[in-house]
C-alpha cells in the first residue's frame, strides 16, 4: 500500500465520515492489483450500503487474488492494506482490523510514513469499534512517526475522538486543540472541541469555536446546526431559525437542520 494512500476519517462526534486522501503512485501490474487499488474510488462516500457492497465486492476480491498470488512484502502490503479499505468503508470494522494488522507485519518499519497511515486506518476501525484503548494506542503510534503538519492534525483527531468516547475530555480537547495549532483550518477539530467543550457543560467555549468556523467557512453545515441548537437552548429562536435554514441551503438534506428548524 503506497505511503501516502490512507483512508483517515474526519471524525465529528455526532457523525464520523470517512474520506479518500490520497491516490496511488505506483503502477498497477495487472487487472487485479488495478482493481484492488480502487477501493477508495469506486463509490462516493456518503454512498448507500448497497450501493458500496456492489461496488466494492470485485475489489475485495481482486485483493485477495492478489494476496493469495504474491510473495513480495509490498504486495502483501498493499492487498492487505487496500483490503482493508474496502472493509472499512463497508463497515466490516473487525475485518478491517484484520488486514491492517496483517498489513503492518509486512510493511517496511524504516516506512515511518506508510506504518504511521496503517495504524491510523487500523485506530479509525477501532474507533467505530468502540475498542477506546486500541484506537488511543494505534493513533498515538501513528503521532510519534509522523509528529507534524497535516497529516498529524489528522491523527490527533482520531485520538481526540477517541479519548472522547472512552469519556476523558480533558485529553480530548487537548487534542484538539493541538491539531488546530498544526492545521489551524481544519474545520473538523474546531467542530470536535466545539462538541467536547459542550459535553462538559462549557458553552460558551463550544459558541466561541463554532463562530469562530463559521467566520472562517460559512457553508459549514454542521456547524449552523450546532451553533443553532445552542442557541435555540438559549431562547434566542430567530438566531437558532438562521443558522439551521442557511445549514439546508448549504446542505439541503441535513437531518439535524430540518428538525432544529
Amino acid at each position: 500500500m503506497d505511503a501516502r494512500r490512507r483512508l483517515p476519517w474526519i471524525p465529528l462526534l455526532s457523525a464520523a465520515v470517512l474520506c479518500a486522501m490520497a491516490g496511488v503512485s505506483r503502477a498497477a501490474s495487472n487487472e487485479d492489483r488495478m482493481t484492488c487499488e480502487g477501493a477508495l474510488d469506486v463509490a462516493p462516500a456518503h454512498a448507500s450500503r448497497d450501493v458500496l457492497a456492489k461496488s466494492l465486492q470485485p475489489v475485495i476480491e481482486a485483493c485477495s487474488r492478489v494476496i493469495s498470488g504474491q510473495e513480495r512484502n509490498s504486495d502483501l502490503e498493499e492487498g492487505f492494506g487496500d483490503r482493508g479499505l474496502a472493509y472499512h468503508r463497508l463497515g466490516e470494522f473487525q475485518k478491517a482490523v484484520e488486514d491492517y494488522t496483517a498489513a503492518l507485519k509486512v510493511q517496511d518499519l524504516a516506512d515511518r510514513a506508510g506504518v504511521s497511515r496503517m495504524l491510523q486506518n487500523r485506530g479509525g476501525a477501532y474507533l467505530q469499534m468502540g475498542a477506546w484503548d486500541h484506537a488511543i494506542a494505534d493513533f498515538t503510534g501513528a503521532l510519534d512517526r509522523e509528529p507534524k503538519g497535516p497529516a498529524a492534525a489528522d491523527i490527533l483527531i482520531g485520538l481526540g475522538a477517541a479519548y472522547f468516547g472512552k469519556g476523558d475530555r480533558t485529553m480530548a480537547v487537548a487534542s484538539f486543540t493541538r491539531a488546530m495549532k498544526l492545521n489551524p483550518g481544519s474545520g473538523s477539530a474546531m467542530l470536535n472541541r466545539a462538541a467536547a467543550y459542550l459535553s462538559g457543560g462549557q458553552a460558551d467555549l463550544a459558541l466561541a469555536d463554532l463562530d469562530q468556523l463559521i467566520r472562517l467557512r460559512p457553508d459549514n453545515a454542521q456547524a449552523r446546526v450546532d451553533r443553532g441548537a445552542i442557541l435555540a437552548r438559549r431562547g434566542r429562536a430567530d438566531d437558532a431559525i438562521a443558522d439551521f435554514a442557511a445549514a439546508i441551503a448549504h446542505r439541503p438534506s441535513h437531518a439535524q437542520a430540518w428538525l432544529g428548524r
